[in-house]
């Protein structure tokens, strides 16, 4: 009796898996379908990655272009304001060597900063090479700010320079 149950339960069991491991033309079909259509999907999103990457790179290459174009207009500016700078800055040094009137060591050690920071600025701007935007955005503050700096260091000088 038990070798009876054991048969009858491993027979069904057997016809069971033949049952749904079985699969019909139709069904096979469409799993292979599904395989082709799968492959053709993978087909056009690696075409449109590859043209994702290619208007990424004329993108990038307008960008720097673009960084260029500004980079010179902002070169071009900015060494017309140093040079500015180097005239006022050798007017003051032509002043005092005219002037009768003795100015003190302070005033003199002031206008030696200025003129090292002006020299300073125009180093950085000269040597200076742009690889990004942000990069390029970054330093474009960083230099206002500090020939803003310096410019307003001039004019305190010389208004100081007028009040003697």
């Amino acid at each position: 009796m038990k070798k009876s149950i054991f048969i009858l339960a491993i027979s069904t069991f057997m016809v069971g898996m033949l049952g749904t491991s079985c699969k019909s033309d139709t069904a096979k079909e469409a799993e292979a379908e599904d395989v082709v259509e799968a492959t053709h999907e993978a087909k056009q999103d690696e075409a449109i990655v590859e043209q994702d990457k290619a208007l990424d790179e004329m993108s990038e290459q307008k960008v720097t272009d673009d960084v260029n174009a500004e980079w010179n207009a902002y070169k071009a500016e900015t060494e017309a304001k140093i040079k500015a700078n180097e005239k006022l800055i050798s007017d003051l040094k032509l002043e005092i060597k005219k002037a009768d009137k003795k100015y003190d060591e302070v005033y003199l050690k002031n206008i030696e900063l200025i003129e090292k920071r002006n020299s300073e600025l125009n180093s950085k701007i000269n040597n200076l090479k742009v690889s990004s935007k942000e990069d390029w955005k970054e330093f474009k503050t960083e230099f206002n700010r500090d020939l803003d700096e310096l410019g307003k260091s001039i004019g305190d000088l010389t208004r100081k320079d007028n009040k003697k």
